[in-house]
Parts: C-alpha cells; structure tokens; sequence
C-alpha cells in the first residue's frame, strides 16, 4: 500500500507549491478560477495553457443532448467549443476552515455553471483535479428559466 502511494505521489507530482496554512475558501475559489481558465484556454486554442493545467490522459464528457468524450489537453478544446458562455457562477463552503496548504493536492471538486448571454441556457461543468491538474470534467446542459418571487417569469 504504502508503495503504491510512493509511486503515484513520484508520478504525479502535485504542480500547485504552497506551504503552511491557508482558509478552505482559498483552496475552493483556487480551482473555481482554475476551472474558468481552462474553458476560456480552451475556446482561445491555447494549448500551452492547457497542457500545464490538465492531465494528458484527463477525461472529458460531454452529456447534452449529444453525448461524447474527449482525452487530455487537446481534447479539452473539442470539449469546450459547442458550448456559448457569456457568463458563470460557482458556489461555496463560506465556512472558515484553517488547512494544510497541501489541501492543494488532495482531490478536489468543483462545479460551475455557464450562462448564455440571454440567459435561457446554461451548463454545469463538474470538474475533478488530482495533484492540482484537471484529471476529469462533465458536463450537463439545461435550459434555465429565472423568475421573482413577487412576479412570474423573467425570461420566458
């Protein structure tokens, strides 16, 4: 067991350097970011981002109405190009937690959600990083329907 850990943690080396303590919101909004960076890296072809942040054989699935599935930094541009995002939204733990900065290279998740500019669609990318490199992201598409609690509906 503890060689198996030994190899895996030589293998794949965690690319984040941090040391000491930081609030679990760091940690949280650090692959929030991260995960924006990548779409938008991905819709700018900008490869030699792409290969620094998501792992080679990092899978991509893409579950709208068409279903399919890209590999590694290269894939990661097929995976972002059907889909049109004018803005995003993420949600978090605001609980102040001190943890190891080595929270940085346990498994972290992270969704984000993708809005049209006119608002009436959406996609939540559900985003996995090991070692600090994307390792797995999915997405789903939705049509979005926003109202007021006093009114109806605000867009449809």
């Amino acid at each position: 067991m503890i060689a198996v850990f030994l190899l895996t943690a030589i293998s794949n080396p965690c690319v984040i350097g941090a040391e000491g303590h930081v609030q679990n919101e760091q940690v949280q909004a650090y692959f929030a970011n991260q995960s924006v960076s990548i779409i938008k890296a991905a819709k700018a072809e900008d490869i030699e981002f792409l290969k620094s942040a998501v792992a080679p054989d990092a899978k991509l699935v893409r579950q709208a109405h068409i279903y399919s599935t890209h590999a590694g930094p290269e894939g990661a541009i097929e995976f972002a190009s059907w889909f049109e995002a004018e803005t995003y939204g993420w949600r978090y733990n605001p609980y102040r937690i001190t943890v190891p900065a080595s929270a940085y290279c346990l498994s972290q998740n992270v969704e984000i959600e993708f809005l049209s500019a006119d608002r009436r669609y959406g996609t939540v990318i559900a985003f996995k990083y090991e070692n600090g490199m994307l390792v797995e992201a999915t997405s789903a598409g939705h049509h979005v329907e926003e109202g007021t609690m006093n009114g109806g509906s605000k867009n449809g």
